[in-house]
């Protein structure tokens, strides 16, 4: 009887897929269809993670909710089941159609039902190396490990139990209740059983585990657990700091939010090759070695990225974990409230620097360079199918947002805002909200500032405006204009400075609000002056045109007065910049202004951002230019007043310089190993590019370093990268072809780096040849790698190339792509911003 019973399941489950239209990955109709119908949701899930098992990791899956549906109901999975699966407690022989199992509607029951599936998630899935692993879900991966509910707003309570070497640590979104061991398959084994979760989406669910060491630290009745991998001594040193700053984190947003920390436990987890920054998951926060350990001479601006890094990932437990997005369009709802709420921490935290500048510094430059393209987008963008969700995430959401958000906040008034988002935060806790349910809140608290018709411009247009001032006898008229012509203006606060030549003496410092109904504001002087400043305070977001580089020199002229402070200084170097790129100005003729200024640049945080500008400007020189840059540069770096612009400058050059005199240099610092201001991961770097300029000695220049390696993740990093150090064109072509397929690339970091060795500008017509198939595969690529790296690789793949040859083949197939996905095509026109524009 049994025997027919399956037979007849199969028949119905073969018509229930024949009649599945479902498409692939998560669309948004199927979301809002199960978010209708499914609710009280609950996983009890298991992973046995046996040491020896190459194949994948064994689950199981209990999946318990409420349904009130008619139809069939789909789950999300991208792994492999068993053919065999229980529906209320009846067996059914699994059906599965475009990654989802089908569970047929005569087996569901109004009110309670619980499904039982069992199978094996890949490795990769899991982030497996060789002893470690961690789980990364977001936006949408968790369908890749488990069956689920796969969408921000089917949020869900986890109970986890984890099968793992007794050697082995591990850490969760929710505290241990229990461990006990077992003999599995002649192995010891150790079950690691957690608490039941609050409610999380499935992209926050998550653990780490392998051969990690544990660090409980209490700090103020708070125990706070660190599980790391880093063995040097100095870096681990490091640790204390580490707690305390997500300690003060913490202490921070609980008294602006007036609500205590919303989950169980805080726990971080630091992973070497990891393909982020940082993962805000609840209980085991995800950082990225390289960001959170620092070398024994640390620049301020590391010090103060880590410190962001930890507040941004902190400032998620309330802005998306405890208020989710509905709906990965609003993505960039919780990355703007950690970016803004991580600003406002950092002013605590080091009060000794200028954070207007800070800010200025930490966004502005990142926005333009998404959106001075022609791959730029709004703020808020449309999403038909979570698969396409990792497209979302850019400079736009993580640096324009921030800007806007200021300037919301100017309008509003700071008091305002914070009682705004306390509101927010309560009203929508452990549940999920949007961006319009916010800007609703906002409107009630502050009617008279129009936030709506703000927020229209800001957050659901693209681009930014054009600024132009032109001096008519005694008038100076500012003018704003859209590039896309729409005629849209962008309503914020711009600051003239009128400067006379003759003496440098400030004259006027007017604040002149841009009425964005008519985008025009003339100012009525009494005198004709000599120099116009734009945006003299920085905090004017758009392009400010300059009519030629004499304008720029102006500019400069009034930069060195000894009045001019330093957000000024920002913004004079920036506007020269933007304009040096959109305007296509001559790299020798730039380079000579701005490097002038490097010696008598003191404030850290401007002259770390020229210093970026330059060096920019310095790879786009050739021949003797770029040798004459790189001897400027040189020099700076032995007498730049600031220790930390030296390194900064010495670091490019150790990766960057071409001249064979400096060449030698740079190689007798490698060869020494004795500058005490650099990392291991510095020299590192340095031993990569040493190995292609100096290709006869490649071997013994790769050896030589990894010898000198003293933690065995390191040792794997390098030997990953440093194939590319092969001057062999045939083994770079194979390297190449094997970055295209997932297992070739499996810490997305390290592949990065091994495609710009391949794509250096000392390999020319190798590099060239890579565009057409590095852009062929992108889609592919994107379907099968992290957030972030799609954009990594493009930016990789063009690496300031600027040859007639790859400019033609870019071209070719830009003009080849009939309906190609709008938002992938949008990233290969910024990454290949300064190819189209030349």
């Amino acid at each position: 009887m049994r025997f027919y019973k399956l037979i007849l399941a199969a028949v119905i489950g073969m018509l229930a897929t024949q009649a599945s239209a479902t498409d692939k990955g998560v669309s948004r109709q199927l979301a809002e269809h199960r978010a209708a119908h499914v609710s009280n949701i609950r996983y009890e899930i298991s992973f046995n993670v046996l040491k020896s098992d190459e194949s994948g990791i064994l689950f199981t899956d209990i999946v318990r909710f409420n349904w009130n549906g008619t139809d069939d109901l789909e789950l999300d999975f991208q792994g492999q089941l068993d053919s065999i699966y229980r529906v209320n407690g009846e067996q059914y022989r699994v059906n599965y159609a475009n990654e989802h199992v089908i569970v047929p509607k005569h087996l569901l029951h109004k009110g309670h039902n619980e499904v039982y599936l069992s199978g094996k998630t890949l490795n990769e899935f899991m982030n497996r190396r060789n002893d470690f692993l961690y789980t990364l879900f977001v936006p949408d991966h968790a369908r890749s490990a488990f069956p689920c509910f796969d969408q921000p707003d089917l949020k869900a309570q986890f109970d986890l139990r984890l099968i793992l070497p007794t050697q082995w640590r591990a850490i969760a979104n929710a505290p241990l209740e229990e461990l006990d061991t077992l003999n599995l398959k002649g192995q010891e084994m150790a079950i690691w059983k957690y608490k039941t979760t609050k409610p999380l989406p499935t992209y926050l669910f998550s653990f780490a585990a392998g051969m990690f060491k544990s660090l409980k630290s209490d700090v103020d009745g708070r125990e706070i657990e660190v599980l790391y991998r880093e063995t040097d001594p100095d870096k681990t040193a490091q640790l204390g700091t580490i707690i305390q700053q997500a300690a003060s984190s913490l202490s921070w947003l609980e008294q602006y939010t007036n609500i205590k920390y919303p989950f169980q436990k805080y726990g971080l987890v630091i992973i070497p090759g990891y393909q982020f920054g940082g993962m805000e998951h609840p209980g085991c926060i995800q950082l990225n070695a390289n960001t959170v350990f620092l070398g024994k001479e640390p620049t301020p601006d590391e010090q103060l990225n880590r410190f962001n890094l930890i507040a941004h990932e902190t400032a998620h437990m309330w802005f998306g974990d405890l208020v989710t997005m509905k709906w990965f369009d609003d993505v960039w709802t919780k990355e703007v409230f950690a970016n803004f709420m991580a600003d406002k921490m950092t002013r605590q935290q080091f009060p000794d620097f200028n954070h207007d500048l800070l800010f200025l510094k930490a966004h502005y430059p990142a926005a333009y360079s998404t959106d001075r393209t022609q791959g730029t987008h709004p703020i808020s963008q449309q999403l038909d199918n979570l698969n396409k969700a990792g497209l979302l995430y850019d400079n736009i959401i993580y640096h324009k947002a921030p800007i806007m958000m200021q300037k919301l906040e100017e309008r509003m008034g700071e008091k305002q805002m914070q009682q705004a988002l306390r509101t927010y935060l309560w009203n929508y806790s452990y549940r999920n909200a949007t961006w319009d349910d916010l800007i609703d809140i906002m409107h009630g608290r502050a009617p008279k500032a129009q936030l709506k018709t703000f927020s229209k411009v800001w957050v659901k247009e693209k681009g930014m405006p054009t600024f132009s001032l032109t001096n008519n006898w005694q008038n100076i008229n500012i003018t704003q204009e859209d590039p896309w012509y729409r005629q849209l203006h962008w309503q914020q606060q711009v600051r003239t400075g009128l400067y006379a030549i003759e003496n440098m003496q400030n004259l006027i410092y007017e604040d002149t609000l841009i009425d964005m109904t008519t985008g025009r504001h003339t100012m009525h002087m009494h005198y004709i002056p000599d120099v116009i400043v734009p945006n003299t305070d920085g905090k004017a977001y758009g392009y400010f045109k300059l009519k030629d580089t004499s304008q720029a020199q102006d500019l400069l002229l009034a930069s060195r007065q000894a009045e001019a402070d330093p957000q000024q200084k920002f913004s004079i170097f920036t506007t020269i910049y933007e304009n040096y790129l959109q305007q296509h100005w001559p790299a020798q003729a730039v380079f000579g202004m701005l490097s002038k200024e490097i010696a008598n640049t003191t404030d850290p945080l401007v002259a770390s951002t020229l210093c970026q500008y330059v060096c920019r400007i310095a790879g786009d020189t050739n021949g003797t230019a770029r040798s004459d840059s790189e001897e400027m540069l040189y020099s700076q770096s032995l007498t730049h007043p600031l220790p930390a612009i030296r390194l900064q400058l010495k670091r490019w050059l150790a990766t960057n310089v071409r001249s064979s005199r400096l060449t030698r240099k740079v190689y007798d610092i490698w060869q020494a190993h004795d500058d005490p201001t650099l990392s291991e991961r510095d020299y590192m770097a340095m031993a990569y590019h040493l190995a292609l300029v100096m290709p006869d000695q490649w071997q013994y220049i790769i050896r030589t370093q990894r010898d000198l390696l003293t933690n065995d993740d390191r040792r794997r990093e390098f030997d990953y990268v440093s194939r590319g150090c092969n001057p062999s064109a045939e083994e770079q072509q194979k390297l190449f072809l094997s970055l295209l397929q997932p297992e070739g690339r499996t810490a997305e970091p390290w592949a990065i780096t091994l495609l710009s060795l391949l794509t250096d500008e000392s390999r020319q017509s190798q590099r060239d040849s890579y565009i057409t198939i590095g852009l062929d595969n992108l889609e592919h690529i994107r379907q099968t790698s992290g957030i972030f790296f799609p954009t990594n690789w493009l930016f990789a793949l063009f690496n300031n190339n600027h040859s007639t040859t790859a400019k033609l083949r870019l071209s070719q197939w830009i003009q080849a792509q009939q309906g190609y996905e709008p938002t992938l095509m949008n990233r290969v026109k910024e990454a290949a911003f300064r190819m189209m524009k030349d």
